[in-house]
């Protein structure tokens, strides 16, 4: 039968025809799918590589962030060459960042880090490890080695900054620890910071070598911390305020007092305000620190100038610091002060450091202006010891001036000595600023600023400062 023969021939070949497509397809299908995969696998390890890229490293200078720093650096001790490591960190940032914004607060960090490579090699290994901090890895066969590559590098990070048409000038603190290999990563890293925790609050350029003995500082400095929280905001009683009298030159006359901060630690006694006053700063403590001496020092002064003897109408002055230039509460705070005591504002002094004037004009100017609409004088504290301009003080709407001590110790050990003194009076003279000189000691400096012109001065040879409840008796000699 040659009919179904062929019929079953014809059902076989499409039979194996349909398989053949079939396992055609499956096999093109399958294909697909693999090359689908592998692009899928490609993907994820695309993704993968991404996220370690971005994981290990700035995003907006590219350099190896600290998680990158702490994978390469146990690799460097391994290797037991010696090396130095820099903790470099840049205590105005903050403060570009609020004033200038966050646009030109990265064109400085960019930068920052193009100065940094370019006294850079290969051998040197650059990390970001925070929107003000960066860490260098470099070959360093001894201490001494650190040190010069250190003092270069912020040689070079201290010329100013030109950016959108603004000059900025930046400090840079600097902690140096020199290992020769071996030990544990985060040790020398802690080290490293701990070196430049040593000098950030110094508000000059300024290096430190990491020596032992900084860990038991370090924590002394946390248990100052802790202290002084303690005192600030659930202790009160300890902290108060000193008053030590500014007199004229001419009669000896007094017109003024300052406000000092003391601390009478219920345990550790008396600490001196160089020991807590960076720290409350550091901590943004100084806030609560400053209202306390602001409105203490008014209430204090509103309630003598009723028993005052006759001619007597002394002002009281405040230190402010640098770091609060930038407080939103700041303005309303003398506003509550003046209003709480009912000090008459025009007895009010603002007393501001040279420095802390220079940080940035665009925001110190309008502030000092918007203070002397209160009736507050301000006054240039530690006048000598910045890096003022005369084109700024010009500008800056100051009743006075004060000579920083240090100068008015060396007076008299040589003629240039006296010539500086003599010269900073007359300049003082020159921007009609009242000039005072701070830490008149002895007969012979209250002779020499007399003849030399100056108009108030403060020290020991006058008056040490004295609490509110000696006072009284002191304006007694008045009457």
């Amino acid at each position: 039968m040659p009919e179904i023969s062929s019929f079953l021939n014809n059902v076989q070949l499409v039979v194996f025809v349909a398989m053949s497509a079939a396992l055609a397809a499956m096999a093109t299908g399958l294909w697909y799918e693999r090359r689908q995969r592998m692009r899928n696998e490609k993907q994820v390890l695309d993704l993968k590589q991404e996220m370690l890229q971005h994981s290990h490293h700035d995003q907006l200078t590219g350099l190896p962030n600290r998680k990158f720093l702490l994978d390469v650096l146990p690799l460097r001790l391994k290797e037991s060459n010696p090396f130095a490591f820099l903790y470099i960190k840049f205590p105005r940032a903050a403060e570009v960042r609020s004033s200038l914004g966050h646009d030109i607060s990265d064109e400085l960090t960019i930068a920052i880090v193009r100065r940094l490579k370019e006294v850079m090699d290969a051998q040197h290994f650059l990390a970001r490890l925070s929107a003000s901090s960066f860490a260098i890895l470099y070959p360093a066969d001894n201490p001494d080695m650190a040190m010069d590559k250190a003092q270069q590098i912020q040689r070079v990070l201290a010329k100013p900054y030109m950016l959108s048409g603004q000059e900025i000038q930046m400090i840079s603190a600097i902690g140096v620890r020199h290992t020769n290999g071996g030990g544990d990563a985060m040790n020398v890293l802690r080290d490293a910071e701990i070196a430049m925790q040593n000098v950030q609050h110094k508000h000059i350029d300024a290096i430190s070598v990491f020596e032992s003995s900084m860990r038991a500082q370090l924590e002394m400095r946390y248990e100052l911390e802790t202290d002084l929280r303690r005192a600030l905001y659930f202790e009160t009683g300890q902290m108060k305020v000193a008053f030590q009298p500014i007199v004229s030159i001419k009669d000896e006359k007094l017109v003024g007092f300052e406000a000092l901060a003391r601390w009478q630690h219920p345990s550790k006694g008396f600490i001196p305000p160089d020991k807590f006053i960076h720290v409350a700063e550091e901590t943004g403590m100084i806030v609560p620190l400053w209202n306390f001496i602001l409105t203490e020092s008014c209430r204090q002064l509103a309630g003598w100038l009723p028993f005052m003897p006759d001619g007597l109408r002394p002002t009281i002055a405040v230190n402010l610091s640098a770091t609060q230039l930038n407080s939103p509460g700041l303005y309303r705070s003398l506003e509550n002060a003046l209003e709480i005591t009912g000090l008459p504002p025009d007895l009010l002094k603002i007393e501001i450091t040279e420095s802390g004037l220079m940080l940035d004009y665009d925001v110190t100017g309008p502030l000092l202006e918007k203070i002397r609409t209160l009736g507050c004088s301000i006054s240039i504290d530690d006048f000598g010891t910045g890096y003022s301009s005369l084109s700024y003080l010009l500008r800056l709407p100051v009743n006075d001036i004060k000579v920083d001590r240090s100068f008015i110790k060396v007076m008299h050990d040589t003629p240039i000595n006296r010539e500086l003194v003599r010269a900073i009076i007359d300049m003082g003279h020159l921007l009609h600023k009242k000039v005072v000189a701070e830490g008149v000691e002895t007969a012979e400096d209250l002779t020499a600023l007399r003849a030399m012109g100056c108009d108030h001065a403060q020290g020991y040879f006058f008056c040490k400062p004295m609490f509110a409840a000696q006072v009284p008796e002191y304006l007694q000699k008045f009457n």
